[in-house]
Parts: C-alpha cells; structure tokens; sequence
C-alpha cells in the first residue's frame, strides 16, 4: 500500500508532464464546449471566425501563453479590427472594405466572451496541476 507521501509524488509527477495549454489549444477546447451544448451551426461559425480574429491579433503580437493574454490586448485588438492590417482582400474586390464599428463591436464582443472562457479553462488546468 502507498504512502501518503508516496500518491502525492505521483500525483506531481502526472500533473508536471502534462502537456501546457497554448491559447489556440484552449480556443479549440472552448469551441468544443459550445459545440457539445448543441449551440447551433451559425453560432459555432461566428464563434470560429471571431476567435480566428482573436488568434490572428495574438499570434501577431507574439502571444501564445494564455498567462501572457491582458485585457489590454482586447482593446487593441479593436484598433487592429479596424485597420486595413487585419482585413483580407475578399473575392471580386479590388479594394479592401473597412469594417463597419458595428462588426467591430459584435467581434470584440465574441472575443471577449472567448477571453472569458479561455480565463475559466486556464484556472481549471491551473488547479488540475496543483497536488492535494
């Protein structure tokens, strides 16, 4: 039979050899959860291209550890949303089109909700890792 000290040995082994969560790993997990709670397609797919935004900035700005993401990087995501940087040249248009303030507001709104699940899902594996 195993010691106390012995199970909590092992305990921090398992919990030091986990893999660490980058952002895009917990937006995927956070994705899977609004997908499992049967959230319809139109809701996944805002989800998606929202976060996909969010990912973008960050990946940009070199952050990947979900311990480095600030709310100060949600207020400057929506000056980056708003600039012709973050657009993409879209089919059949030999400009780019500047997002309306409205589709800027709604996509730092899904971000923001996305921040606060990536939060949640960070204290979850932060407590996963601590040995009782």
């Amino acid at each position: 039979m195993a010691t106390l000290t012995q199970t909590r040995q092992r305990k921090n082994i398992r919990a030091s050899s986990r893999k660490v969560k980058t952002i895009t790993m917990l937006v995927e997990d956070f994705l899977i959860g609004h997908e499992s709670q049967n959230h319809s397609p139109k809701t996944l797919e805002w989800h998606k291209t929202s976060l996909g935004y969010l990912l973008r900035y960050l990946e940009k700005d070199g952050v990947t550890d979900p311990l480095e993401f600030e709310t100060d990087h949600l207020r400057r995501l929506v000056i980056w949303l708003s600039s012709p940087e973050s657009s993409r040249l879209q089919k059949g248009h030999r400009a780019i089109t500047p997002r309306s303030k409205r589709t800027v507001n709604t996509y730092t709104r899904s971000a923001h909700a996305g921040r606060s699940g990536l939060c949640m899902m960070i204290m979850y594996y932060d407590t996963m890792s601590v040995s009782f």
